[in-house]
């Protein structure tokens, strides 16, 4: 004969059962909030990190003698890096603008605004300030106040 089951161990699995399957629930909830709080801070750094070496890979491109300056464009900073093509002079802005970066590639004596830029990252200030004679310190910010800083020694200017 088989020993009679009571309702108390029938409840008791139950219990057990569901306590179990609320800690494996409240584990993945909270493991997926965890993992998009840690990959929006990654990609809002990233996006920082990207438009500083962006910009110094620019700077690279154009490392000439009187290539590089930093001027007013529209109501902020820009660098304003010259190049020669075909026995023209064209200029390539890099600045913000409504909250991003720009680039703007234009002939020097053309007519431009800072609306006409194509957006590359959402940048909300960039500030280059001469460390020295060739030294410059390039600081890029974005909308949440995650910044990043780079020294830049354009090599033209040793």
């Amino acid at each position: 004969m088989y020993p009679r089951k009571h309702s108390a161990d029938f409840l008791f699995l139950l219990i057990i059962f569901g306590f179990f399957a609320v800690l494996a629930f409240s584990t993945v909830v909270l493991g997926a909030g965890f993992y998009r709080s840690a990959v929006s801070n990654s990609q809002k750094l990233a996006s920082v990190d990207m438009a500083a070496g962006y910009i110094a890979e620019k700077l690279r491109q154009t490392d000439e003698t009187g290539s590089f300056s930093v001027e007013e464009f529209g109501d902020s900073q820009a660098l304003a890096l010259r190049s020669q093509y075909n026995g023209e002079t064209f200029i390539t802005w890099i600045y913000t603008w409504d909250d991003t970066l720009r680039e703007l590639f234009v002939r020097e004596d053309a007519d431009i605004n800072p609306e006409m830029g194509t957006a590359l990252a959402d940048i909300s200030r960039l500030l280059v300030t001469p460390v020295s004679d060739s030294l410059y310190k390039l600081q890029a910010e974005n909308n949440d106040g995650d910044r990043t800083e780079l020294y830049i020694s354009p090599r033209a200017l040793y």
